[in-house]
């Protein structure tokens, strides 16, 4: 029997790392984030970077369960996205604003990578569920 780490172990252990010290430095710094306009949207920026990483770590971890890469639902973002707005909000109520905008840009970044990086599965990254039929799907060639 192997005692190897399947390969998306060591990322999902970074990035938790990394969500852990994010979060850390979000609570030792929170009277100073909270001090002016620009403190605050440092904050949310932090606090994206908190959902970055859950969202790395879910995905890494998700991989190793299943054994198997596929495009991140909407089930992993939402709550890794109020992970992370609930660290914005224990800074400053204003800093979920910034945190927003910055997760979005950080998903966005993170489709980008994804779609590039591989080639074999031209999905999203985020695969919307979306209801009724996909009529340009069900039409014979």
């Amino acid at each position: 029997m192997s005692s190897q780490l399947p390969p998306a172990a060591p990322s999902a252990v970074a990035s938790l790392l990394c969500c852990c010290v994010a979060f850390g430095s979000l609570q030792v710094y929170k009277d100073e984030l909270a001090s002016s306009v620009v403190m605050r949207a440092a904050g949310g920026v932090v606090s994206s970077f908190i959902f970055f990483f859950a969202v790395l770590f879910v995905s890494n971890v998700l991989e190793m369960v299943f054994r198997e890469r596929f495009g991140i639902g909407w089930l992993v973002v939402l709550p890794c996205l109020l992970a992370g707005e609930a660290a914005a909000v224990s800074v400053d109520v204003s800093c979920v604003y910034s945190c927003f905008a910055s997760s979005v840009g950080l998903l966005w970044y993170l489709n980008a990578v994804l779609r590039t990086s591989t080639n074999s599965d031209p999905r999203p990254l985020i695969d919307p569920v979306m209801p009724g039929p996909t009529f340009w799907r069900d039409q014979p060639t």
